[in-house]
């Protein structure tokens, strides 16, 4: 695949980056197998966060790059969200499906958090640094220059290659290239895909403006696209037999041809499914297919529900009620 500058940093990433969330249907040891095989077949860049199975898939991951030549893979990394006795900050959400007691996941960007969040993915991933580390959401009780501060140290330690950020509005995200002083803010990973266009009309400019570059998570909409469910799903169908493609591919054709996206990070549970999403690298559809899709699935003016959804989260956070927000 041929790889795209990562906004103002020496990172280049390919349009397809294998995310490592999910995929609970498969057995570590065919995730393990999975992930080697993706490596092979060119998949050279792999996202992951502590999050993930709660630190089991970086210990997945680790095993699955502990053969490979650290320089034939890049490593994109998060920090920020916490789950111990001793994380503080606003609760993100509690999961309850948890073995034993629920995990109550809390923003928390403390300078000693992002430290151990780092080295303690170092030890899992076994290996030295990470490519690329982004503020996996943002932490609205630490103050901004603490965080960053600590993360432009883990840089001059050599354990971090480039800092970016992820569900960062964009206000939160001119803040942190303020808080970097002259290093930059490399990258911003947003959700953003057809059906959930928020992006475009919120941060979008603000990615533009700051040089960054964008890694798009969910990029079929957890799968939905991927069914050709719903509202569009007719048309999905509909170009998928023109093209002799599945509607995936469709709906991340669509994507790849934003002119500001660095990559899409996709998800597969067998290397049939990657090969039916890299397909979407040749189809090249016709301008008249790309206005089609976006008439289909129109993007808000600005997402006020992700404003609301924001706004509530923090204020139950604060009170320590159970939010998804």
């Amino acid at each position: 695949m041929n790889q795209r500058p990562l906004g103002r940093s020496a990172l280049r990433v390919p349009p397809l980056v294998l995310g490592t969330m999910g995929r609970r249907s498969l057995a570590d040891a065919e995730r393990v197998a999975l992930w080697r095989a993706a490596i092979e077949r060119g998949f050279s860049t792999l996202e992951t966060a502590p999050l993930y199975g709660y630190g089991a898939v970086e210990e997945l991951l680790g095993r699955a790059i502990a053969e490979v030549p650290r320089e034939r893979v890049q490593i994109l990394g998060k920090v920020g969200l916490r789950w111990d006795d001793a994380a503080r900050g606003r609760v993100l959400f509690v999961d309850e499906s948890a073995a034993g007691a629920p995990r109550v996941v809390r923003c928390d960007a403390r300078p000693a958090s992002v430290r151990d969040d780092v080295e303690q993915s170092l030890r899992r991933l076994r290996t030295g640094h990470l490519d690329l580390v982004q503020v996996h959401q943002p932490d609205h009780e630490t103050p901004l220059d603490e965080t960053m501060g600590e993360l432009r140290e883990l840089q001059r330690r050599g354990l971090v290659r480039a800092i970016g950020a992820s569900n960062a509005s964009a206000q939160e995200l001119r803040a942190m290239q303020r808080s970097l002083g002259d290093a930059p803010l490399v990258s911003v990973q947003p959700e953003w895909n057809l059906a959930a266009r928020s992006f475009e009309a919120d941060e979008l400019a603000t990615a533009r403006e700051l040089e960054l570059g964008v890694l798009a998570y969910s990029p079929l909409d957890g799968g939905r696209l991927a069914r050709a469910e719903g509202a569009g799903g007719a048309l999905l169908r509909e170009l998928g037999a023109a093209h002799r493609c599945a509607p995936a591919a469709i709906a991340l054709a669509w994507l790849l041809a934003q002119p500001l996206l660095s990559a899409a990070i996709i998800g597969a549970s067998s290397l049939a499914q990657l090969a039916e999403l890299e397909g979407a690298l040749d189809l090249g559809l016709a301008s008249e297919d790309l206005a089609r899709l976006a008439a289909e699935f129109p993007r808000p003016r600005r997402s006020l529900v992700a404003r609301v959804r924001r706004t509530v989260g923090a204020l139950l956070g604060r009170a320590g009620v159970r939010s998804r927000a």
